[in-house]
C-alpha cells in the first residue's frame, strides 16, 4: 500500500523496542522496533496531484518569506510504500500487515495529515490478452503490429502474470520503439 503524508519526513512508531535489563548489568532486546518512515520528494505526478487536493486545497499552499508568493509543497509531501519498505528492511508479511493496519488507523484519525493512495489497476491491453496462446516473440509482434504502447503492456504483464520471457521480449520491443521515435526526429537548421 502507498501512503502520503502532509509532512516530508513523517515517521510513525508501529512497535516499540523492548529491552530486558539483567542484574548483571547486561541487557537483551526482546522486541525489535518497527517504524513507518516517509520520504520526501519520492511521489509520482498522480500522487502529487492527490496530495495537493487532499492536504492543500482547504488550507492553501505554503507561502514564501514575502507572504505573497506560494511555494510548491513538493518537499513537504512524504511517501511510504509498505511493500518497498518490507523488502528494504527485511520485514515479515506480519510486520508489513501490522504497519499497514496502524497507518490505516492513523489515516482515519488524522485525515488532515495522512492519506492512503487508492490502488490503480492497470487495464488489459486487449480483452483476450490473458488467454493469448503464442510465444513471447509473437506477443511482442502483436503489440507492435496493433500499435499498443509496449510500456503499458509491460506494466500490465508485471502486475498480473509476471512472466520473465514475456517481459524480456516486450522490453526489447520498447527499446526498439524508442530508437525509432528518436530517429524520426528531424533536425532543422
Amino acid at each position: 500500500m502507498i501512503f502520503l503524508a502532509k509532512y516530508g519526513k513523517y515517521e510513525l512508531q508501529v512497535r516499540p523496542m523492548v529491552v530486558e535489563a539483567f542484574a548483571s548489568g547486561g541487557a537483551r532486546e526482546s522486541q525489535s522496533p518497527l517504524y513507518a518512515s516517509f520520504l520526501p520528494n519520492q511521489h509520482s505526478a498522480a500522487e502529487r496531484d492527490e496530495a495537493l487536493k487532499h492536504f492543500y486545497l482547504v488550507g492553501g499552499s505554503p507561502q514564501n518569506v514575502d507572504e505573497a508568493s506560494h511555494v510548491e509543497p513538493d518537499y513537504r509531501i512524504g511517501r511510504f510504500d509498505s511493500r518497498a519498505a518490507q523488502e528494504q528492511n527485511g520485514w515479515s508479511d506480519e510486520d508489513r500487515e501490522l504497519v499497514e493496519k496502524r497507518l490505516l488507523e492513523h489515516c482515519a484519525i488524522y485525515p488532515e495529515a495522512l492519506l492512503r493512495m487508492p490502488e490503480v489497476a492497470v487495464a488489459a491491453p486487449w480483452p483476450a490478452y490473458d488467454t493469448f496462446k503464442g510465444s513471447p516473440a509473437r506477443l511482442a509482434k502483436k503489440v507492435a503490429d496493433d500499435g499498443y504502447d509496449p510500456h503499458e503492456v509491460i506494466a500490465y504483464e508485471m502486475e498480473h502474470q509476471n512472466r520473465d520471457t514475456v517481459i524480456a521480449a516486450l522490453g526489447q520491443l520498447a527499446a526498439e520503439h524508442e530508437e525509432l521515435a528518436e530517429s524520426d526526429l528531424e533536425v532543422v537548421g
